[in-house]
Order: structure tokens, then sequence, then C-alpha cells
């Protein structure tokens, strides 16, 4: 698709000039009588959260071009939907209006406003995104397409609708939550910029990164400069959590998009250049936060014991207005204090040896266990690699062959009570990988390959009582291969083992179906007696997990299909006298799955005579629920239907329209 060069501004009064003869009539195609896809919602200006999210599914068979070539304002291409993906009720305000798509791949936009006009967009929100602008909306039902660049192509992203000059390419690619804009300052007009402050609507200077809690690498390194004109004390004053001083750039330096474990968080600066340097950091949930010198050697550090999921935007100063002072941002879960960022940054690891550093917190969490352990083995499945050099952090202290690259921070720790049994440690995967464990005496110990595969094995006979840390490397710096790692008492090795994984990684919950990431369709919360009843909801079924293999024996009823890892909606319910029923109505042969507040697997395939799924909860608890609902085949989608209901309603009765 050829780039446009120029955001699509048009306004109400040119839109009504130019078709002021145009039908009131969908175009071939692409029909606004028909239900959108992926729901609708109701906004007035001046809405809170701005922008609102929503994620869908776009593409489909219909040639946009054919369609309203001649007709749409903008640039009409690629192939969408008949019906629309979403509707907007809009009612206008003083300010702009900008839908805006961020997803995989060359998109495009269609837009069919109030008066029947059509507006069409390719690569406006840069990066290959669409986006629409209209300098004086109008009041009504906004109709919404999102197409690809191939017929019945799909492409899954987020669509933004704002009020803001936000550009989707630059802020809202990576699905970020903006917090209230321009917090503790005084903004502008709606539409423009604020008159002073810390605005979060630009790219930060430096980019940002997706950290979850637990990781490997840790501390996270990124160099940059710290300074600028904005004076913190003014901006900030009071609002601002800690000592506002020092004056910084009005862009943020930097935005972490974290996911919350539990560890606290540290944001670190140290700067190179010996100068007093401050930092600001705005929480997810748009609190702001200030330090100067409470790292040490007068470099700010900001800490949050316990935090949030969601993102963080640092700002980093210096104490002279337009002064500069180059160093590192440092993201660590560890408590490191001045001295050991200034060995880390300059090279040396603050580290037992090298740059494997038994110190840190392991990524996969710790398990205890003493000799004669049930079940044997023990496993964990997970993900090798890392970008620290094996062979140059451990070379000559490690027993066996050291290679390959691994994390900084172990993956995995043992607390071991050892008795008359030998210990084995080793991996399994399609790779080639090495193992690297540190003993509870601080000796080091490495293998590459081991009876007769590529796969590592580590043996302790006889073994010691103490801390073990554990380590999975790859053979290529930032490659990474999943595997399990096994840990066993018994006479087995990479060539003979096998078993299901019975230690999980911290946060997820069985195979691939994760109910610890956010749900694509966001969350409802309900008490018992909600109206209106049924609540409901329409969505695209489907994914790529095998819901089998994921949670087959741990189901009640029949798990089969397959469905997204993330929730597709999440239900906070509270209990009341009544039952509580799900069930789905597509357009194919479905499944449903759903993970109660107890964490118990519920499955089923065909309900009331139908193909169309149900679970009853009879009676049901207060708590969370997970639900996902699946296809037959990897990567099939079905548009349908989700119900959520404490009447006595299945899927051959229901009816209705969406909420």
């Amino acid at each position: 698709m050829r780039r446009t060069l120029a955001v699509l501004v048009v306004t109400a009064l040119a839109a009504m000039a130019l078709f002021a003869a145009s039908p009131a009539m969908a175009q071939g195609g692409l029909d606004y009588r028909l239900p959108p896809s992926f729901g609708q919602l109701d906004l007035t200006s001046n809405f809170r959260p701005d922008p609102q999210e929503v994620t869908l599914v776009g593409g489909g068979p219909v040639n946009i071009s054919s369609e309203l070539e001649g007709v749409c304002i903008g640039h009409p291409v690629g192939f969408a939907a008949s019906a629309p993906d979403f509707r907007l009720n809009y009612t206008v305000g003083d300010y702009i209006l900008r839908i805006s798509f961020a997803g995989q791949g060359d998109t495009t936009l269609v837009v069919s406003a109030p008066d029947g006009s059509w507006y069409c967009d390719d690569d406006s929100g840069g990066m290959l995104q669409p986006m629409l602008h209209w300098g004086e909306p109008l009041s009504g039902q906004y109709d919404i397409w999102v197409g690809t660049s191939n017929p019945n192509e799909t492409s899954s992203g987020t669509l933004f609708i704002s009020e803001t000059l936000a550009m989707p390419g630059v802020d809202f690619t990576d699905r970020i939550t903006l917090p209230p804009l321009n917090l503790g300052t005084v903004s502008g007009p709606k539409g423009g910029p604020a008159t002073s402050g810390l605005p979060i609507t630009v790219g930060p200077s430096y980019g940002s990164t997706e950290i979850t809690g637990g990781f490997a690498d840790d501390p996270f390194f990124m160099e940059m400069t710290a300074g600028g004109p904005v004076d913190v004390s003014s901006i900030l004053g009071t609002t601002c959590t800690g000592n506002a001083t020092g004056f910084v750039n009005s862009k943020p330096a930097f935005r972490v998009d974290y996911t919350a474990s539990n560890y606290p968080l540290t944001f670190f600066f140290y700067n190179m250049d010996e100068e007093d340097t401050t930092m600001v950091v705005q929480a997810p949930n748009g609190q702001y936060y200030c330090d100067d010198d409470s790292a040490g050697l007068l470099q700010p550090a900001v800490t949050f014991q316990t935090p949030a999921s969601g993102s963080y935007y640092v700002w980093l100063g210096t104490y002279s207005q337009d002064n500069y002072a180059w160093g590192w941002l440092l993201i660590t879960e560890t408590d490191m204090r001045a001295q050991e960022v200034a060995d880390a940054v300059q090279g040396n690891q603050p580290s037992s040896t090298g740059s494997l550093d038994y110190t840190l917190a392991p990524a996969y969490g710790a398990v205890t266990l003493q000799s004669n352990f049930m079940p044997d083995p023990q496993t964990l499945d997970m993900l090798a690699g890392g970008s620290v050099d094996v062979y140059s952090a451990v070379g000559s202290a490690c027993q066996g062959s050291a290679g390959g690259y691994a994390a900084a921070a172990p993956d995995l720790r043992l607390n071991y009570t050892a008795g008359s049994y030998p210990l084995r440690i080793f991996f399994v995967s399609d790779a080639d990988t090495t193992l690297i464990v540190s003993d509870p005496a601080g000796r080091w110990y490495c293998n590459d390959d081991a009876a007769g595969t590529l796969n590592p094995m580590i043996e302790f006979n006889p073994p010691t009582s103490g801390q073990y840390d554990i380590w999975v490397g790859t053979y290529s710096q930032g490659d990474f291969a999943q595997g399990t790692l096994y840990i066993t008492e018994m006479a087995l090795d990479p060539s003979t083992a096998g078993g299901p994984a019975i230690i999980n990684p911290p946060g997820a919950s069985t195979g691939g179906l994760d109910y610890t990431l956010a749900p694509a369709y966001g969350t409802v919360t309900l008490q018992s007696n909600f109206t209106p009843d049924p609540q409901t909801l329409d969505m695209l079924a489907g994914g790529s997990v095998n819901v089998s293999s994921a949670i087959g024996s741990a189901c009640q009823g029949s798990a089969s299909g397959y469905a997204a890892a993330a929730p597709d909606l999440r239900l906070n319910y509270t209990a009341g006298q009544y039952i509580l029923r799900i069930l789905f109505v597509g357009n194919a042969d479905t499944t449903l799955i759903v993970s109660d507040p107890t964490g118990r697997w519920y499955c089923n395939d065909d309900a009331a005579g139908t193909l169309h799924p149900m679970i009853e909860f009879s009676p049901p608890t207060s708590g969370q629920y997970d639900i996902w609902v699946g296809t037959y085949s990897q990567g099939d989608y079905s548009q349908g239907r989700l119900y959520i209901t404490e009447m006595a309603l299945d899927p051959s009765t229901v009816g209705g329209t969406s909420k």
C-alpha cells in the first residue's frame, strides 16, 4: 500500500458539502446496517479513560477500493468484512475525534460517519497503521471497519478512540494503558499540548521495553542522557511523592510496560559524568514519584515495593536547567545500590563469578526438595537462553564444558536436603542447549551433551544439602529454546526422560491457557441479580492453544478445541441465590473453557441438543471467572455471542442484542 504523508483531517462542513447528495446507504459489500462484529460503545465528549480501547480482528473478503473508490474521502484500500467491526455512538463536545488502529501488518481504516459520509485511510497513524481525525465531528453513529492487505487475511490489534492528538504508531502500538493526561499540570485545549508539564502523549525519547516480573536479564540496562528545560519543582511540586527537584525534558526518557509478580521494582539512574541527577517516574495509576539521592553517590532511584502491572514513564533530570548528564538507566527487581550499579555499568557485574549471578532472583522461582521426594522426577517447562557468554563468565571456574549463552539470573533455585541418592539435573529440548549449576559450596559445574544426545545433564554423587542455582543456555546470544528441566534421584537421563511438567513458572496457570494474561475483551464485574440479564458480548472464538493438551485431565467436562492463550473475557462475580450460566452461540461448532475462582477448570462442547457450549455453576462462588471460547481447528475463528445469565437460558433459547 502506498504511504500517505499527512494525517487526514476533515471538518463536518466540508464533509456535508461534498456528500450532500450521498445516499444514506451502505456501499456494496460494506453494510452498516449489519450488527457490528465486536460490539459498540456509547461515548460523550470528554470521556474517560481516553483513549478508549477495543480489541478486534480486522480483515475480510470485501475489496474496499472497488466499493468506495471515488466515494470515500481519503485512500480506500485493503479488504474488510461486510459487517462493521465496531460501532461508536458519539455525542460531540468541544474536542476533536480521532479513530485509529494498531495491529499486525499493514492495516487500513474505513469509517461511515453519522451523515452517511465515508472516510478511508491507510498509513496516517505511522508504522503502517491507519488513523482518521475529525476536527469538527458530528454527533451520531460511526461504523468502523479495519482492513488488511489481502482478502481473508486477518490482523488482530487494538482500535483506539480518542479526543487527543496521540499517534497510534508512536504511542499505542505497544497497547499501553495511558493514565490521565498531564497530572499535576495545567492542560491546554483538548487536542493541543499542555501549556506546561510532563506530557505522555508523545513517544519516549529512548523508546520502551516490556518486562515481566522475575525477568532473567536483571538488571535491564539502557544508555541515555538526563536533563532538560522543564523545572520539576514548579510543574509537579507537592503532587509528586518524594523530592521534586531538577530539570527534565518534557518528553519521557523511557517507558516500561511491566507485568508484575512478587518482586519489588526499582528504577535507578547512574550517570557517568559525576553530575547530581534526579528522577521522575509516573506509575500506571497516574501518580508521580520523584527522587534525588536515594541510591547514594548523588544518584536517584525510585522503588515500588508492590508494583502494579501497567506502563511506567521515566524522566531523568539534572540540577541546572538545560544541563545534561550521560549515564545508564537500570531497571531491577533486586536490591542494588549505587556502587553495585557502578560496577555493573562499567562491566564488572556484581556477581560471584563473571556475569552469572546467583544472588539475583531466579526467573522461574525456587523449589524446596528433600531426598526421596515425590513425585520423581520434578520437572519445569521453561525457556533456555540469554545474553551472558557462559565461557567468559565461568569458563575457567567450571568443572565440565562451559559454553553457550544464558541469563544473568538463575533460571531456577533448588533448596535441597540430601539423602542416600544421587541428584541429577538435566534439560530436554529440540535445540542444542547447555547446563550450568552452582552448588551449595559455590563450585560451578557445566555440561553440553549427555547420554548420546544434544541435551545437557549434571549429576551430583553424592550430593550435599543446600542451595543449587541452575541456568540453561543456548548456543547463540539472545536465542531462546523451549524445553523441560528435570530434577531426579532416579537413573533417568535425557535419552529416557518423559512425563508432564509439575513445577510451573510463576504466573502460568496450566499449559497454554494462562489466566494471568490480560483478557482480550476486557473484564466485566457483576453482582447477583444483575440487569440486564443476560449480559452478552459479540466476540471471535478460537486460537492456537490445544485445549486438550493444555488442561485435558484437569478439566471437568470435555476439554477440546483450540483457544487463545489469554482469556477472552474475565468475569468478577458476586454470587447470590441464583445459578450462573455461561454459554456461547456462534456460526460454527465451538467449545467453552472456564477457570473458576478456586482455580478449577470446566469444559464443554455441546449443550441443549446444539453444537453450542454451556457451563453452569450451581451454586456459584464469588470471585474471578476466566472464560475462553475455542474452535475445532487450530487458527480458525468463529464469530458469535457469549452470554452470562442467572436465568434458565440455554443455547437453544437465547436471543437478543449485545449490551
